[in-house]
């Protein structure tokens, strides 16, 4: 009977430990049931994290796309401006070159008809003052030296002088400098002594018009100032010599 009863003591030991046994196994159960459902929402989350990158990505690449349609259209419009620039460029430099050319067409127009109104200004003014005009009022080119829209002698009572003239539309004080000067130079001296030219000889400008300056320019340098509506205004200071 102990021994039976023994048996059953140990039996009930064993089913208890069996019964904790499966508890534990329950509870670790549980425990990766619980694992594998916060696997599974990770997973989950996961997941959805791929298709919105998937998305984004899609949208960029479709963002990329339209960036390069936009950067062929611009390069085609630089293409474009540079065509439009370049015709452009050539349309203006056919038209200054046409202006150019009518320019300079209008100066030897404008400048033929101040030195063809010149002449018989000069000559009556030489002739008011007393004196014979001995040649014709004529262009002199001095092989590129130096011009003169006009050159003569006159003879008066005190002999013959030589009579140079500048001649333009609108006189400026720097026309009055550049015939001074001119006359200063050496080699412009020499060569008109080899032209013939002999002292006393008289630098004169002539205008249709001047600017008001011009009148004290032509007093400090000794130039003549002729205008054409009013004769003398300065009278011309003599070159006494030519040669240095």
């Amino acid at each position: 009977m102990r021994r039976l009863t023994e048996a059953h003591r140990r039996a009930e030991e064993r089913l208890a430990r069996l019964e904790e046994a499966q508890i534990r196994s329950e509870e670790r159960l549980a425990r990766l049931e619980e694992a594998q459902i916060r696997s599974e929402e990770r997973l989950a989350r996961l997941e959805e994290a791929q298709i919105r990158s998937e998305e984004r990505l899609a949208r960029l690449e479709e963002a990329q796309i339209r960036s390069e349609e936009r950067l062929a259209r611009l390069e085609e419009a630089v293409l474009e401006l540079a065509r439009a620039q370049r015709t452009m460029q050539d349309d203006f430099g056919r038209r200054l070159e046409l202006f150019q050319r009518n320019q300079d067409r209008f100066a030897q127009v404008v400048g033929a008809t101040a030195e063809a109104r010149m002449v018989p200004t000069v000559k009556r003014w030489l002739e008011s003052r007393g004196l014979v005009v001995l040649d014709p009022i004529l262009a002199w080119s001095l092989d590129g030296l130096t011009e003169f829209d006009g050159v003569t002698r006159a003879q008066g009572p005190q002999g013959v002088v030589w009579v140079l003239v500048s001649a333009e539309v609108r006189l400026q004080p720097g026309d009055v400098y550049d015939l001074a000067n001119t006359l200063r130079r050496v080699e412009v001296r020499r060569r008109l002594e080899e032209e013939g030219v002999e002292a006393p000889v008289w630098p004169v400008v002539f205008g249709l018009t001047a600017e008001r300056r011009v009148v004290q320019a032509a007093k400090e340098l000794g130039v003549g100032l002729l205008l054409e509506s009013q004769g003398e205004v300065v009278p011309p200071r003599p070159l006494e010599a030519l040669a240095p």
